[in-house]
């Protein structure tokens, strides 16, 4: 049984929450353990090398620095020489009925048939309720968007994601793929009737340069996201914690403050901070509940390194098409602006077809949407599949989750973080 003189926090989950938390606690005199199921930190902020020395994320993650300047020093300030890439506003493009969009990550109902945008429009406009407060997904999207825009973009859209009843989906699940506003018209149009906070929640800028939060990005130029998580996970042991990964739970007793590891390890804790899924917690402390577990929806990353750079600057686009498989494309030479840099990410959902045939699918939808030019060959390419992609995140698991975060709450030396603290996915 492992025990010091200070002041023990345990710490599961090593993904950036669990890792910033770890620090924290540090930085408050307690002697910290990171557990971790996986083999390495970082959950969705890690990288890899392929076996020709090309980096790859596991998804669409560019740092945000928080303007908290203690967490900001937590996380940032490692110790380790990081050769950032800056990034003041984060460019974002969708491709939408045909056309690729760079100046907005949002749906331009422009794009529509004529008719069908007058109707849209007439929808959006004279409706005067939003998202919030919905029962479900079907609810969310018709109060929001109106019936035609629900119906005929954003429900074929989103299933492609989603196999249950949007009847029986969260009123959030839309929000990930950026379904929370649409493009309508000019820049002037949309300035004025952004004046409303109803609408300003539906309509989103012409362009993305003329709104949004002002915020600062670092992404390393080398070595991927993966390159800072690291970063902090040195920081993090040269600072004394001690990191545990490979390493499962068996039990935890909050009565008697203890936790039980799969290698027959056992650490006293004065507090525990759970970063992980909250089921899993509460198996462990809340036995006699019977805990539903969501269905997960497969998605699969595929790894480009082309002959030709991106045709635009854009960092990420949203490929809303819903005869694609691709959902969300990252676009590396624009984040680390070097010339010589061809790589891309596509984010894609996972189908019955060999891995080869999805990979060929998804580099015809690159040149489809004119990301990239048709004379663009594939250099090197690799994919992997992930089995649980996305959860799909019902009501009913929402409403146990929140009687389960309640009923925790009554464990003293327990703190929620992360995903656990909330229904948020990302």
């Amino acid at each position: 049984m492992e025990q010091t003189d200070k002041k023990n926090v345990v710490v599961v989950g090593a993904g950036i929450a669990g890792l910033t938390a770890g620090l924290w606690a540090q930085s408050c005199g307690y002697q910290v353990t990171l557990i971790e199921r996986t083999k390495s930190c970082g959950g969705l902020l890690r990288s890899f090398i392929t076996d020709d020395g090309n980096v790859f994320d596991y998804g669409t993650h560019i740092p945000l620095m928080t303007s908290n300047s203690v967490v900001d020093h937590l996380i940032f300030d490692t110790g380790i020489d990081i050769d950032w890439v800056d990034i003041k506003k984060l460019k974002k493009g969708n491709y939408f009925r045909g056309k690729l969009n760079t100046t907005s990550q949002f749906i331009d109902i422009n794009m529509l048939a004529e008719h069908d945008y007058r109707l849209a429009l007439a929808e959006l406009i004279n409706s005067l309720t939003t998202d919030t407060g919905a029962e479900n997904l079907h609810d969310a999207l018709h109060s929001h968007f109106g019936s035609f825009l629900t119906e005929s973009v954003f429900k074929p859209l989103l299933s492609r994601i989603y196999r249950k009843p949007f009847s029986e989906i969260s009123p959030s699940a839309h929000r990930f793929l950026a379904y929370t506003r649409v493009v309508v018209g000019s820049s002037a149009v949309s300035k004025e009737l952004k004046r409303s906070p109803v609408y300003d929640s539906k309509i989103g800028f012409t362009n993305s340069d003329e709104g949004g939060l002002k915020a600062s990005y670092r992404y390393p130029r080398h070595g991927g996201t993966g390159a800072w998580v690291q970063s902090i996970v040195d920081k993090f042991i040269r600072l004394g914690g001690k990191v545990f990964t490979e390493t499962g739970i068996t039990s935890i007793s909050t009565k008697d403050n203890l936790i039980k590891l799969s290698d027959s390890r056992e650490i006293c804790f004065d507090s525990l901070i759970w970063t992980g899924p909250i089921g899993i917690l509460a198996r462990m402390v809340l036995p006699e509940l019977e805990m539903m577990q969501p269905d997960f929806v497969p998605t699969r990353l595929h790894h480009f390194v082309l002959t030709e750079k991106p045709q635009f600057d854009s960092h990420y686009v949203y490929m809303n098409d819903p005869d694609f498989l691709s959902f969300r494309v990252t676009l590396y030479p624009n984040i680390t602006n070097q010339d010589e840099d061809f790589r891309i990410t596509v984010e894609a959902v996972a189908s019955e077809q060999s891995e080869e045939a999805q990979s060929e699918r998804v580099f015809q939808e690159l040149k489809i949407s004119g990301i990239i030019s048709h004379d663009t060959q594939v250099k090197s390419s690799s994919s992997q599949l992930l089995m649980n992609g996305f959860p799909e995140m019902t009501v009913s698991l929402n409403i146990q989750n929140d009687s389960v975060r309640e009923q925790l709450e009554k464990f003293s030396n327990l703190v929620l973080g992360g995903r656990g603290a909330s229904d948020v996915f990302l």
